[in-house]
C-alpha cells in the first residue's frame, strides 16, 4: 500500500514538472558575481573611535554631528594581486603625512587631531578610477574628485566629518593583451608591465632608451610591430614581438614611436607617450606617431593597451585637439555661481569627457562647469580632457561685491609686477643692472604659462602696475610715468593719457583708478579719457566693495575711506594697506603688521616682526621680514601659524596663483608660495 502511494506521488511530481512552462517574455538573468573590484574603508571618529567598515560609496564618519574624522584605513576588494590603493592625509598641526597603502592607518589615533584633506590613488589598476568626496565643516559635501586630486581643504583649519569612496571602471580591455618593457636612463631594464600600465618614469627627466613589446593571449599568427625614432639615428627599421627597439648602452633617447598589429582583425592598439617639456600627449593608435621627431625631445614614459569594439570593428581614435572655455576670467560675489562652458575641437572627438578642477576649493568649487564662490580670494578653474592632454583655464576672483579687478589690490600696492589671466602669467622685468651707457638692458614685459613654459617677450620697456582686462595689458611706463596698454600677444602698444601717475593704478570694472603726483585719486575710462576725481589719496589706495580706502598725506598718512562721506578710520601712519573681507591689514609706523575693521575702530597688532611689505592672499598674510634678512614669511590672517616660505631676500613681491614673483639682480623670479 505504501509503495502504491509513493509511486502515485512521484507521478504527480513528474506531471507537474513536465507541464511547467517558462513564458517567452520572461528573461532568465544570471546572478551578479561577487568578483567585481571594490573598496572598503573605516574611519576613526571623535568620541566614537573606529567605526565598522563600509564599502563602495557608503558614508564613513558622521554627517551633521560636528565630529572630526581622525584616522582612516582603506583597502581594495577583489583586486589583482599586484594592485594597491595609496592614500595621504593632511592633518591638523602636522600637514601632509607621507602616503600609505592597503589598510595602513593614515591620520592619528588618540591625539584628537582632525583630518583636513585627503588624496587617494590606485597603483597598477589600468582601466579603473578611484573617486571620492568629503563632508567638511562649514561647507558640507564637496565635489567628487578622483585619482590623487585633493578632497577637503588645507590651510583653513576645517575638519573632515565624513567621506565616500568608490571604484569606477573606465575601460573594457579584452582578454587579448600587450606586455612591454622599458630600458631607462640610470635604471636599465625595468620589470615588464601590461595593458595600459606605465613603463618608464614620469617627472624624473629620465629618457627611455629601448623598448620591447609583445602580445599576450594572441593567435599564433598575430604580431605586434613597432618602430622607434632615436637620437642621432632617426627612424630605425621596424621590429616585432619582444625584439629590442632603440639602443641600450649608448645613452641615446627614444624620441618617437609607431606601433601596429598584424593579423588581428577587429582590434586596435592604442598608446601615448610622456614627452620632455610636454607631458602626456593624446592617445594615438595603429601606426600613428607618438612622441616627436625633429624636436630633440626624449620620451620618458609610455602606456600601451589593446581594445576591441563591441561590433568587432577596429576603433578609429579621434583625439581632442583643443579645449576652449567661454571666458578666461570671472569675478564673483561671495556665495554666487557662474557657469563655464567648453568648446571641444574636433566636435566628433572619440571621448569628449571634461574633468573639472579648482586649484583652491576654499575659494571656489566646480562641478560640471558650475563654479560656486565659497571664500574670498583667487583660484584657477581648469577644464581638462579625459586623457589629460588638453586643457583650458579660467581665473576666478571672489570678493564681497563681484566687481572685476585688473589685478589684486595686494599686488598693486607692491608694485604690480605680475598678473594672471587663465593659464598665462604676465610680468614686468626691471633690469637695474644696466647702470652704465651702452649696458644691455633686459627690462621688458613678458608672458609665460603658469608652469613656467612658453616664455615670450612682449615689449621692451620699464614698467610697473600691470593690469589685464580681456586681451589688453595696462601698465605704467617708468620712462614718462604715463599709462599705456598693449595687446596680450605683444601688438598694438599705445599711450592712453598724458596724465602722470605717481603710485598705484588699478582697473575696477570699466574704469582705471590712478594717483597723480598731486591732487586726488582720478578715474579714466579704458580708452584713457578722463572720467572723474575722488577727494583725497596718498601713498597707497585700494578699492574694495566699490569703496576706496587710502592713506591721506594731508593727515599723517592715516587711513581714510570715501564711503560714507570721506571718513577717517585710524590715527597712525599706515603703509601697504590690503583690504581682505571686512578687515584692513597694514604696516604701522613701527613697521609691524596690524589689522582693523573696514568701519574703523581699534587696531590689532598681529606681529611684532619688522616688515618691509605685506600681501594678503587666501586667508594668509605674506610678508618680508626685516628681522630675518628680508626672508619671506606667512601667517594666517589672525596672526597664527607663522611659517618661513623662502630663505631668499625678498623685500617686495607679488602673488599669482600658487607662485610668488619678485625681482632680484635685474630679473623677475618665481617660487612656490
Amino acid at each position: 500500500m505504501k509503495s502504491k502511494k509513493l509511486v502515485s506521488l512521484l507521478l504527480s511530481l513528474l506531471t507537474a514538472v513536465s507541464f511547467t512552462v517558462i513564458p517567452r517574455n520572461i528573461s532568465i538573468v544570471k546572478a551578479a558575481t561577487s568578483d567585481d573590484v571594490g573598496i572598503q574603508y573605516t574611519a576613526h571618529v571623535q568620541n566614537i573611535g573606529w567605526q565598522s567598515p563600509v564599502k563602495d560609496g557608503q558614508e564613513a564618519g558622521t554627517d551633521g554631528k560636528s565630529l572630526r574624522v581622525e584616522a582612516l584605513k582603506i583597502k581594495l576588494v577583489n583586486a589583482p594581486s599586484n594592485s594597491h590603493i595609496k592614500y595621504q592625509a593632511h592633518v591638523q598641526n602636522i600637514g601632509w603625512q607621507a602616503p600609505v597603502s592597503d589598510e595602513q592607518e593614515v591620520g592619528t589615533d588618540g591625539k584628537s587631531l582632525r583630518i583636513e584633506a585627503l588624496k587617494i590613488s590606485l597603483v597598477n589598476m589600468p582601466g579603473y578610477s578611484v573617486q571620492y568626496r568629503v563632508h567638511v565643516q562649514n561647507i558640507g559635501w564637496m565635489d567628487w574628485v578622483s585619482d590623487g586630486q585633493q578632497a577637503g581643504t588645507d590651510g583653513r583649519s576645517l575638519r573632515v566629518e565624513a567621506l565616500q569612496i568608490r571604484i569606477v571602471k573606465t575601460s573594457q580591455n579584452t582578454s587579448l593583451g600587450v606586455q612591454y618593457q622599458g630600458h631607462v636612463q640610470n635604471i636599465g631594464w625595468q620589470a615588464p608591465v601590461s595593458d595600459g600600465e606605465e613603463a618608464g618614469t614620469e617627472g624624473k627627466s629620465l629618457r627611455i632608451e629601448a623598448l620591447k613589446i609583445g602580445l599576450t593571449n594572441a593567435p599564433v599568427d598575430a604580431h605586434v610591430k613597432y618602430q622607434t625614432h632615436v637620437q642621432n639615428i632617426g627612424w630605425q627599421d621596424p621590429v616585432e614581438d619582444n625584439v629590442t627597439a632603440g639602443t641600450s648602452g649608448k645613452s641615446l633617447r627614444i624620441e618617437a614611436i609607431k606601433i601596429s598589429l598584424e593579423n588581428i582583425s577587429g582590434y586596435s592598439i592604442q598608446y601615448r607617450s610622456y614627452v620632455q617639456n610636454i607631458g602626456w600627449q593624446p592617445w594615438v593608435s595603429d601606426g600613428q606617431e607618438a612622441g616627436t621627431s625633429g624636436k630633440s625631445l626624449r620620451i620618458e614614459a609610455i602606456e600601451i593597451k589593446i581594445v576591441k569594439k563591441s561590433d568587432g570593428t577596429t576603433p578609429n581614435i579621434i583625439p581632442v585637439s583643443s579645449i576652449n572655455l567661454n571666458k578666461t576670467t570671472s569675478t564673483l560675489k561671495l556665495g554666487s555661481k557662474d557657469t563655464l562652458t567648453t568648446t571641444i575641437t574636433p566636435s566628433n572627438a572619440t571621448d569628449n569627457t571634461i574633468l573639472w578642477s579648482s586649484t583652491n576649493t576654499s575659494v571656489a568649487t566646480v562641478a560640471d562647469g558650475v563654479v560656486t564662490a565659497v571664500g574670498i580670494g583667487n583660484t584657477i578653474i581648469k577644464a581638462t580632457s579625459k586623457d589629460g592632454s588638453k586643457s583650458s583655464t579660467c581665473t576666478v576672483t571672489v570678493n564681497n561685491s563681484g566687481t572685476f579687478f585688473g589685478n589684486t589690490e595686494g599686488n598693486i600696492v607692491n608694485g604690480g609686477i605680475s598678473v594672471q589671466q587663465g593659464d598665462w602669467i604676465y610680468y614686468c622685468q626691471y633690469d637695474n643692472t644696466a647702470n652704465y651707457p651702452g649696458a644691455p638692458d633686459n627690462s621688458a614685459i613678458y608672458k609665460m604659462k603658469s608652469d613656467g613654459s612658453n616664455v615670450t617677450k612682449l615689449i621692451t620697456t620699464k614698467s610697473f602696475n600691470l593690469n589685464i582686462k580681456d586681451d589688453w595689458i595696462y601698465y605704467i611706463n617708468m620712462s614718462d610715468s604715463k599709462m599705456y596698454k598693449i595687446k596680450t600677444d605683444g601688438s598694438s602698444s599705445q599711450k592712453l593719457s598724458d596724465t602722470e601717475v605717481l603710485y598705484d593704478m588699478i582697473i575696477v570694472g570699466d574704469l582705471i583708478y590712478v594717483k597723480p603726483p598731486s591732487g586726488p585719486i582720478t578715474r579714466f575710462g579704458l580708452d584713457g579719457n578722463f572720467y572723474d576725481v575722488f577727494w583725497g589719496g596718498g601713498r597707497d589706495f585700494v578699492v574694495a566693495d566699490d569703496t576706496v580706502y587710502f592713506t591721506y598725506m594731508g593727515d599723517n598718512e592715516s587711513i581714510w575711506t570715501t564711503f560714507p562721506n570721506n571718513t577717517k578710520l585710524n590715527n597712525e601712519p599706515s603703509y601697504k594697506i590690503n583690504v581682505y573681507g571686512n578687515h584692513i591689514y597694514y604696516i604701522n609706523s613701527q613697521d609691524n603688521i596690524c589689522s582693523m575693521n573696514t568701519s574703523g575702530g581699534n587696531s590689532t597688532l598681529l606681529s611684532s616682526d619688522k616688515v618691509q611689505s605685506l600681501l594678503v592672499d587666501n586667508n594668509w598674510i605674506y610678508y618680508s621680514n626685516k628681522n630675518d634678512g628680508f626672508k619671506l614669511y606667512k601667517m594666517q590672517v589672525d596672526g597664527t601659524n607663522k611659517t618661513m616660505v623662502s630663505a631668499e631676500s625678498i623685500p617686495e613681491f607679488n602673488i599669482v596663483g600658487d607662485l610668488v614673483a619678485y625681482s632680484s639682480n635685474g630679473k623677475t623670479n618665481f617660487i612656490k608660495k
